[in-house]
């Protein structure tokens, strides 16, 4: 398969390979190894009667539900399709005049930027340290001069949480520089111990955070995730969003699915350990970028990683090629955390690769 702009094209694979959708092992996505809580299914189906309905234009049980379980006020609380349209979104009402994006990165926040007209400007940690942010990188941000900075947390495709000290510099900077600052905490619920801080917006008018609902719940067909921003930013954003942007059975997932704290408590656990299998299995091929989250990312020689990714594709197991990552280029993929199973399949190919 070509270079893409993301991962997760099991559809497109499984026609390639003429192959159902169930033999794929998708590598390429970034999703719970736990799968989804136990009940989903069921609650969708229940809600399945209220499609004939239009949903809420504002999504309003969802917002009050979201605010309600991570003690936020309703005011600073935006939910959407999914946290990639609200990056669109806030490049839409913020009107930027600079954009920066500290990387490597998602490359969404920089295709959001060229809809609105603009080039972002990316920044890189420093790959000597294995992508790890520090106090120069944030410095080189913020000289810059920008209206608006994304940065991750923890970043995709390095899954690096951002250290302490560069951190509250960097938000720190966003007041004293006044420009705003997007932390993308897509895939924070994964990393053990760490805490969103989403509820600072209150006290940081320049600081707003994005959520996503889909990876931790393992539903990215559903296209849900928020946002949390300052009260009069959030209002500026809810009011240039589309009606009905959250559908019925989405808002009844995210309802059933806030709900569900033993899941959540487990999924960092059960990602650690099998984050340590993948680890275990890819090091003697590459490079490996440490990593805190439910993926990790990978360097070998060009050529070689294009035979290794071309060899697994015919065994039905999907990598993320990150060559088109922001700051990265051809050698790096990126590989997600899987179940047991998946990851003996990923073992097995990778000595018939090797051998």
């Amino acid at each position: 398969m070509s270079i893409e702009a993301h991962g997760g094209r099991v559809h497109e694979a499984a026609r390639i390979l003429q192959k159902s959708v169930r033999e794929i092992a998708d590598f390429s996505a970034n999703l719970n190894p736990c799968g989804q809580p136990k009940g989903l299914r069921a609650c969708l189906s229940a809600a399945w009667a209220d499609a004939v309905h239009y949903p809420e234009p504002d999504a309003g049980p969802l917002t009050a539900k979201i605010a309600a379980k991570r003690g936020l006020d309703p005011r600073t609380v935006v939910p959407g399709a999914g946290s990639t349209p609200l990056i669109y979104r806030l490049v839409r009402v913020l009107a930027p005049r600079r954009l920066a994006v500290l990387a490597p990165a998602f490359s969404e926040y920089a295709a959001a930027a060229a809809a609105a007209g603009l080039a972002a400007e990316h920044v890189s940690a420093p790959e000597e340290n294995g992508w790890l942010v520090d106090l120069p990188t944030v410095e080189r941000l913020v000289a810059l001069k920008p209206d608006l900075v994304f940065a991750a947390r923890p970043a995709n495709p390095t899954g690096r949480l951002i250290p302490p000290e560069p951190l509250e510099a960097l938000i720190e900077a966003a007041e004293s520089r006044g420009f705003q600052l997007v932390l993308d905490e897509a895939f924070l619920d994964f990393a053990v111990g760490a805490a969103s801080l989403e509820s600072a917006v209150a006290r940081r008018p320049r600081l707003t955070v994005l959520r996503s609902l889909t990876k931790i719940f393992a539903v990215p067909g559903l296209r849900l995730g928020y946002l949390a921003a300052a009260p009069d930013l959030a209002d500026r954003l809810r009011r240039a969003g589309e009606p009905w942007a959250v559908s019925s059975p989405a808002l009844a997932a995210g309802l059933f699915c806030l709900e569900q704290d033993a899941f959540m408590a487990r999924a960092p656990l059960v990602t650690a350990r099998l984050r340590r299998r993948l680890e275990a299995a890819l090091a003697p091929y590459g490079q490996l970028t440490p990593s805190d989250v439910n993926y990790v990312l990978f360097r070998a020689e060009p050529a070689r990683t294009r035979k290794m990714t071309a060899f697994l594709f015919q065994r039905g197991l999907l990598v993320r090629d990150a060559a088109n990552m922001p700051g990265l280029g051809p050698g790096w993929l990126r590989f997600a955390v899987r179940p047991a199973p998946e990851l003996q399949r990923l073992e097995t190919a990778l000595e018939e690769f090797d051998a």
